[in-house]
């Protein structure tokens, strides 16, 4: 099924009324839920290249596509936002790693950003003159845990995550992929560097920080942090940088249908995030 397009989808004016965000070297995480109507979807779609719309089309699922297009959507209105552009003139490229950058005179160099999503929840990170990832999962239980951990962990992992409650063991398993996807995402080579040349290590509160990197002689660069946007999801930002600090939105995606509304409102707590359902 085609979205359908009207001249009244198109959202000329969306900076208008965006929410003032100032990056001001700061690392800022825009957290929202998926899962929105075909009118909110619609809004959305009006904005996308056609290379963009061609990819939607794709979708069997409507509620896949609907979670896709807003997604998609969002991060050109957030990236419009920091730079003060239309969104629709936003054009994009991917490395040959298929990480996402802009391709446009209109991008402030020194702005960098990521984004990840899962299930009906997608997280957007967002800084300056850093190199940043961030990943999203769902908690699930896994059956094959064991496998996943022997192909992926690195052998000094796999010594300590042994002793963890088997309680814990499906968060914390969890906490380290995210950390895991962060990083390489931020380093932008996708699946071509291997999880297991990651080794993490968890302190006595649960934090996570980087033991080693095999490969990256300058890993102690890397702050890691570990965050729960909802009580069923984990996400992971990595950045090369000190002394950042982290400012959390959530994202309220009915933003383009009614305009009185701030798209991204500043939260004290990154599980604060909006939950329209």
């Amino acid at each position: 099924m085609k979205i359908p397009i009207s001249e009244n989808t198109i959202t000329h004016n969306i900076l208008d009324s965006c929410t003032e965000i100032n990056l001001r070297g700061n690392i800022q995480i825009h957290s929202v839920f998926l899962g929105q109507s075909e009118k909110v979807a619609t809004g959305y779609y009006s904005i996308l290249s056609q290379e963009e719309k061609n990819r939607a089309e794709k979708f069997k699922l409507d509620e896949v596509k609907f979670r896709w297009i807003v997604t998609r959507g969002l991060l050109r209105v957030l990236l419009a936002n920091y730079i003060e552009c239309d969104p629709g003139e936003i054009e994009f490229r991917n490395n040959k790693y298929g990480k996402p950058l802009v391709n446009s005179p209109l991008l402030d160099s020194r702005i960098s950003f990521n984004l990840s999503h899962s299930s009906n929840v997608a997280v957007y990170v967002f800084t300056q003159n850093k190199y940043v990832g961030i990943d999203v999962e769902m908690i699930n239980e896994i059956p094959n845990l064991k496998d996943v951990i022997d192909l992926c962990f690195h052998e000094e992992e796999k010594k300590w995550f042994s002793n963890v409650p088997l309680n814990k063991r499906n968060e914390i398993f969890y906490k380290i992929w995210t950390s895991k996807e962060a990083y390489i995402k931020a380093i932008g080579k996708g699946f071509s560097f291997s999880p297991d040349k990651i080794c993490l290590d968890q302190d006595s509160n649960g934090g996570m920080s980087f033991k080693e990197i095999i490969g990256d002689q300058d890993f102690k660069k890397w702050k890691l942090l570990s965050f729960k946007p909802h009580s069923h999801f984990i996400s992971s930002i990595v950045v090369d940088g000190d002394d950042l600090i982290t400012e959390y939105y959530s994202i309220n995606p009915q933003f383009i249908i009614d305009r009185d509304i701030p798209i991204s409102e500043k939260i004290n707590s990154p599980s604060a995030i909006r939950n329209p359902f």
